[in-house]
């Protein structure tokens, strides 16, 4: 088995996120985006530096921040993993339905949360 060193392991999962399909954000203690990835660009026509250091509310659909605020909160003081439906508006004005399941990373130096959001708009239509 061959094992990487830190600093290789850290570029390969680096390039494993920026070509996932669905967008990873990772959010700090006051829930501004500290990171996201490629896919934030391709999904919702967000340039990252547009993002980096905005709170998420701030592309939340209004009805959903309750939603989004409950289960941050019971995820950062349990541990359980998050799992909520959310609508983020994309840079067209446009409204995307996500599937969002988050992780606290409270033992992580990166500390936060970190945030995976499948787009599953198109199936909501059809539904």
């Amino acid at each position: 088995m061959a094992v990487l060193d830190e600093q290789d392991f850290a570029v390969d999962c680096r390039l494993l996120l920026e070509r996932l399909p669905e967008v990873v954000l990772v959010l700090g203690d006051n829930g501004a985006v500290r990171y996201c990835n490629e896919a934030a660009a391709r999904t919702l026509a967000f340039d990252g530096r547009e993002i980096i250091g905005k709170k998420l509310v701030d592309f939340i659909h209004p009805q959903d921040w309750a939603v989004l605020n409950e289960a941050l909160a019971r995820t950062q003081e349990t541990g359980v993993t998050l799992m909520v439906e959310l609508r983020l508006q994309a840079t067209d004005e446009e409204w995307h339905v996500f599937e969002v399941n988050g992780v606290t990373l409270a033992t992580s130096p990166a500390a936060g949360v970190l945030l995976s959001l499948h787009d599953v708009t198109n199936r909501k239509k059809i539904e």
